[in-house]
C-alpha cells in the first residue's frame, strides 16, 4: 500500500506545480518528459512486481514507446491516456493511476457521460440501467451493439489495453467495466455531445436511438431515484454454505475486512475461524473458496481443496 501511495503522489507532481489545477492547461514537451522520467524511475526502483508478468525488455520497450509519444504539448487527460496502458502492462491490480481533482471535476461534474450502466456477458453488452432522460427507449436486458459507431467488440478490445488488473486475468477487468464502463468511455474514447446507440430488443429487432449525455452526479441521482432496489445493501464479507448433502463446502470471501450488519460490527478474523470450524466439524471432503468478488489480488480466483 505504501508503494501505491508513492506512485500516485509522484505521478503528477511536476504537472500540478505548473498548472495549478487547470484541467485544460497544455503542458510543454519538456515538462511531460521530466514527469515521465520521474514516474519511470519510481516504478523501476520501488515496484517489487514490475517484472512479474513482463520481462525487463518488454517493460523497457513499453516505457520507451510511451516516452517517444511525448513529442507535442498535451493536456493532463491526453497524457493520462498514454500512461494508463503503460501502468496496465505491469499487471498489478494495486498499481493504477488517477487524474488530478481539477480534471476529475471537469470530466464528471461538467462532462458528457454516457447515462447507461452495462453488464458484460461473453463479449456482449446488455443494458442494466438506463439513467438517461429518455427512460423508455432502451430497456433493461436490451443488447447494446454499438455506441457512436464503435462496436462493443472494439470497445472491449480497447478496454483491455487501459484497465488495470492482476497478471493476465481478464475476469476482474470485466467486473470493472460492469461498474464503470461509461467512465471508461469518457476517459479513453470521447466526450461527445450526443450518444448514438444501436441496440437489439429481446424479439430480435435492431433499433437506433440518440440519447443526451449527463454529468456523473446527475446519473447517480437518477439511478438512486429510478432503481431504488439497487441501492447498496448490507452484505457479509464471509458466507459459508454446504452443497450436495455436505459433499462440499462453499466459502465465499468478498473482502478481507470487518463489516457491519444493522450497525453491529462483525470481525472478519473471528468469522473466518468459525467458518473453518464448521467445515471441520461437518466432515465434508471438499472445500471451494470463491474469491471472485474480492477487491484484492485474487479477484478472479476459485480455489478447490480436497480435505482427505
Amino acid at each position: 500500500m505504501r508503494l501505491q501511495k508513492l506512485t500516485l503522489s509522484i505521478l503528477f507532481f511536476l504537472l500540478t506545480k505548473i498548472s495549478f489545477g487547470q484541467a485544460d492547461y497544455k503542458y510543454s514537451i519538456n515538462s511531460l518528459q521530466q514527469d515521465f522520467e520521474l514516474l519511470r524511475g519510481a516504478l523501476e526502483e520501488s515496484h517489487a512486481g514490475i517484472y512479474w508478468y513482463r520481462t525487463k525488455a518488454e517493460m523497457d520497450k513499453a516505457f520507451n514507446t510511451a516516452y517517444q509519444s511525448l513529442d507535442h504539448e498535451m493536456t493532463e487527460l491526453e497524457y493520462y491516456r498514454i500512461l494508463a496502458p503503460l501502468i496496465s502492462k505491469i499487471g498489478c491490480g494495486h498499481t493504477w493511476i488517477a487524474t488530478t481533482e481539477a480534471t476529475q471535476q471537469k470530466i464528471w461534474e461538467h462532462g458528457k457521460v454516457l447515462p447507461l450502466k452495462l453488464k458484460f456477458i461473453e463479449n456482449e453488452a446488455y443494458c442494466l440501467q438506463n439513467n438517461s432522460n429518455d427512460s423508455t427507449s432502451i430497456q433493461i436486458g436490451d443488447q447494446i451493439l454499438s455506441i457512436n459507431k464503435y462496436s462493443i467488440d472494439s470497445l472491449l478490445m480497447l478496454s483491455k489495453k487501459f484497465s488495470h488488473g492482476d497478471g493476465f486475468i481478464e475476469v476482474g477487468k470485466w467486473r470493472i467495466l460492469d461498474n464503470a464502463f461509461n467512465q471508461f468511455f469518457t476517459l479513453f474514447i470521447e466526450q461527445p455531445d450526443e450518444y448514438r446507440i444501436e441496440f437489439k430488443k429481446n424479439d430480435g429487432r435492431v433499433r437506433e436511438v440518440i440519447i443526451q449525455p449527463l454529468t456523473l452526479t446527475d446519473i447517480e441521482s437518477i439511478s438512486k431515484r429510478r432503481y431504488p432496489d439497487n441501492r447498496k445493501k448490507e452484505v457479509e464479507n464471509i458466507n459459508l454454505k454446504f452443497i450436495g448433502n455436505n459433499t462440499a463446502a462453499l466459502l465465499r470471501v468478498k473482502e478481507f475486512s470487518d463489516w457491519k450488519i444493522k450497525r453491529k460490527k462483525i470481525p472478519f478474523d473471528k468469522e473466518l475461524k468459525k467458518s473453518f470450524k464448521k467445515v471441520d466439524s461437518s466432515k465434508t471432503k471438499n472445500l471451494i473458496i470463491d474469491l471472485r468478488d474480492n477487491d484484492g489480488a485474487m479477484k478472479s480466483m476459485v480455489c478447490y481443496y480436497s480435505l482427505t
